[in-house]
């Protein structure tokens, strides 16, 4: 059995994963609350959470747990992934909700990330650290020549949860240029599902393809998509 199954069959790990998932269904509207965009209205859009989307928030936080711990394929990768996870999700959710990524949010997950990077490096040296710089470089790069090109498609919020999940995505890499290839194919597969998001909404809602849909839920599932991969 390889080091990612030993660890993601270890009992304290499934518990853990379990419970850390079912707590997002509270810690996800909790962290929206705590850290919203300045502008006023954003409040009143995250404060009411039905069940079913805690429901969701909790099943989905449960699924990104388990297979992190599968990916990560170290304690350290799945403790980072586990504590990100949250920022990531509340991200994702206040994107669909109100159009934003709030600063704040940012700024709290990145502190986070900061010392998930300086774990890793106590423990596989600084080498790892250029993998991180590289997913971040890379994700962040693309995302900002596609900002300054459509300002009105994408947002330096979008720009900046991309260096987090290019970081993100770097933690798990074996070397820099594995972590560039990784980047890469994230921005493709979130632009895809972007696309296939914006293509349900206009069917199902019937409304114009015009009509903006959040880049930043999108960009998330990619990168753990390409995290799982890489894994």
């Amino acid at each position: 059995m390889g080091p990612a199954a030993e660890l993601v069959s270890h009992p304290l790990v499934v518990g853990c994963a379990v419970a850390g998932g079912g707590s997002m269904a509270w810690s996800v509207p909790a962290l929206a609350r705590r850290f919203p965009s300045r502008v006023a209205i954003d409040r009143v859009h995250l404060a009411v959470w039905s069940r079913t989307q805690r429901a969701v928030l909790a099943a989905v936080g449960t699924i990104v747990l388990m297979s992190g711990a599968v990916a990560a394929g170290s304690p350290v990768g799945w403790l980072t992934t586990a504590a990100l996870t949250p920022f990531l999700l509340t991200a994702a959710a206040v994107d669909v909700r109100t159009q934003r990524i709030p600063d704040r949010l940012l700024i709290a997950a990145a502190t986070v990330g900061v010392g998930g990077l300086a774990l890793a490096m106590s423990v596989d040296g600084v080498t790892v650290a250029g993998s991180v710089a590289a997913g971040m470089a890379t994700l962040a790069g693309v995302l900002g020549v596609a900002h300054l090109i459509r300002p009105h498609s994408l947002g330096l919020g979008d720009v900046k949860l991309g260096a987090l999940g290019g970081g993100w995505i770097g933690l798990v890499s074996s070397h820099p240029a594995g972590a560039v290839r990784l980047a890469c194919w994230a921005v493709v597969v979130a632009c895809a599902a972007t696309l296939v998001a914006a293509m349900l909404l206009a069917m199902v809602r019937k409304r114009a393809w015009a009509a903006p849909t959040p880049f930043g839920p999108g960009l998330i599932a990619a990168s753990w998509l390409v995290v799982v991969g890489a894994g």
